[in-house]
């Protein structure tokens, strides 16, 4: 295992964190994509296209803050790595 995994599961410990280990790169079992996919979608919508064309990191912070946690909880029952 790489250091920082083994730090991260040392440090979190007691703490509740359950370690869910992905399979090989896929673009449908990855919630991350699912993640980056809702963004690209917010980004691409008339609220966003003057900040992008301003600032693109006020953009991009603007998108990530709109994500919930409902939709976290969705990307990764849309993997069904977990059940929610």
């Amino acid at each position: 295992m790489h250091p920082p995994i083994i730090i991260c599961q040392k440090w979190s410990l007691g703490t509740g964190v359950q370690y869910l280990y992905l399979p090989t790169y896929s673009h449908d079992l990855n919630p991350t994509e699912l993640c980056f996919r809702k963004v690209n979608i917010l980004l691409k919508t008339e609220k966003y296209g003057k900040h992008l064309s301003q600032n693109v990191k006020v953009a991009l912070y603007s998108a990530f803050d709109e994500i919930t946690i409902q939709d976290t909880l969705s990307f990764f029952g849309g993997t069904e790595y977990i059940n929610v």
